[in-house]
């Protein structure tokens, strides 16, 4: 007898676990066809969720009613105290057995809600790093466009210091675009320069002059030969109308661009924009800039022979980021999301739903044992 309700009992709940199984899977399925926005997928997978625990939960009463009826046709001697242990284990039993399932569903859920925010993430920071890189250009054409009109002046052309310090002053104090701005004659004599004393006086030997008298045309180069802040510098050579080169007109793109830019993007809390050379050497940075400026970035060779890709990879600063990296002008725009912060959410949900599956679990128990002890025992020692 005993051994026919031990099979008996574990058929229903092998059955029950099938069940509850497929309705986990095939329901996300189903749900997935018709809901594409993430936000409403999870609400109403927390619906669905809590569809479950009703249906349990009827199930479960029907049980206990059922047990009650069997007990109460039952003689009083064999109100035994195994009688009441056994049936008490099975209701907590019963209990335990309708909330793994829903523990079952709500792990899976995260799950999947982790997944969407990595995708969701990974599709940001891409979107992010073209940002960048559009920005950057739009700086470097702008600047590009300055130096060609200041190319074109009479007072460029007849190296006038007084006049082009004026000059330059000038666009320097309503342009965030220039760090500085100046004018050197062929042999690298600076003879203009705002703010005054922002480059030495002779840049015939700066790899970047030198270049753009071979290109003889506008370039633009990595500063950090001899400048520590790693800017870059745009210069372009002043011709005549018989193309005699008369000047070189230049100017270094302001370092604090990227950390404002990026604030106009309202990064998350900790995401991070690099900027790095062909070396690896990080030029500029959205976040602690003097502190890690110069440096080599710990992950050059998720950069090697690749021009644009994601990679999650820990950062110089020790934290561990979701990257995503793009070319742009004489660097790689780099865009990074701190991985524990793109799962936090959901991790935080988990930790909720199975506190409150734990909360209505012990709740539940109570109140069977209450209703077992209230209704079939207290029938019983009436007979």
């Amino acid at each position: 007898m005993k051994t026919a309700l031990s099979q008996r009992s574990l058929v229903v709940a092998s059955i029950y676990t099938l069940l509850a199984l497929l309705w986990i899977t095939f329901s996300d399925q189903l749900l997935a066809l018709f809901i594409r926005d993430p936000g409403q997928l999870t609400y109403f997978q927390t619906i669905k969720g809590w569809f479950f625990v009703g249906v349990t939960a009827l199930i479960l009463y029907y049980t206990l009613r059922k047990a009650e009826r069997t007990a109460a046709e039952a003689s009083a001697p064999e109100l035994s105290t195994a009688f009441r242990s056994s049936l008490r284990r099975r209701v907590v039993r019963l209990v335990i057995l309708t909330t793994v399932p829903l523990i079952v569903l709500t792990i899976y859920n995260s799950a999947q809600q982790r997944q969407r925010d990595r995708a969701n993430a990974k599709e940001q920071v891409m979107r992010f790093a073209h940002l960048v890189a559009a920005r950057q250009e739009r700086i470097i054409n702008s600047i590009h466009e300055t130096l060609f009109t200041l190319a074109k002046l009479p007072a460029v052309h007849q190296a006038d210091a007084r006049a082009c310090n004026g000059l330059f002053a000038d666009l320097l104090s309503f342009s965030l675009r220039h760090a500085a701005i100046g004018a050197a004659l062929p042999d690298g004599t600076v003879f203009a320069c705002a703010p005054a004393g922002a480059v030495t006086n002779n840049l015939s030997r700066r790899p970047w002059f030198r270049q753009t008298l071979e290109r003889e045309d506008f370039s633009v180069a990595d500063f950090t030969s001899a400048d520590p802040n790693y800017e870059l510098v745009c210069a372009q050579p002043v011709y005549d109308a018989g193309d005699n080169l008369h000047a070189v007109v230049f100017a270094t793109v302001d370092s604090q661009w990227l950390s404002r830019f990026a604030t106009e993007l309202r990064l998350p809390a900790d995401a991070v924009v690099t900027l790095v050379n062909h070396h690896g050497i990080i030029t500029g940075r959205s976040i602690d800039a003097p502190i890690y400026v110069g440096r080599k970035v710990p992950f050059g060779h998720e950069l090697t022979g690749r021009t644009s890709g994601l990679f999650n990879s820990r950062d110089i600063d020790g934290v561990n980021r979701i990257q995503a990296f793009l070319p742009a002008i004489q660097a790689t725009v780099i865009v990074g999301f701190p991985a524990t912060l793109v799962t936090l959410e959901a991790n935080r949900a988990l930790f909720r739903n199975l506190l409150i599956i734990a909360l209505v679990a012990l709740i539940a128990i109570g109140v069977a044992a209450g209703m077992a002890e209230l209704s079939i025992f207290r029938h019983l020692r009436e007979l």
